[in-house]
């Protein structure tokens, strides 16, 4: 039994779906090109996140703005 587990690890190989490189029926790790596309899109998530937050200052700063000007235009407001 244990020897069908090692041949059918090693079988899989590393070129199996979902990335994995078998070394035994116990042991394995994950292929360099998986971690390479996880890190990819890690960067991309982190890029977009970056941009949102910006947006966020931006939109908050034009709505401070705003609000300025509009209570500067009431009637009775200092000047």
């Amino acid at each position: 039994m244990f020897f069908s587990a090692v041949v059918q690890a090693v079988k899989k190989g590393p070129n199996s779906t979902g990335g994995l490189v078998w070394k035994t029926h116990a042991f394995w790790r994950v292929s360099k090109t998986r971690k390479a596309n996880q890190l990819k899109k890690l960067k991309q998530v982190r890029a977009v996140d970056a941009v949102l937050k910006e947006a966020e200052k931006l939109e908050l700063a034009e709505l401070a703005k705003a609000a300025k000007l509009v209570t500067e235009a009431l009637p009775g407001a200092p000047k």
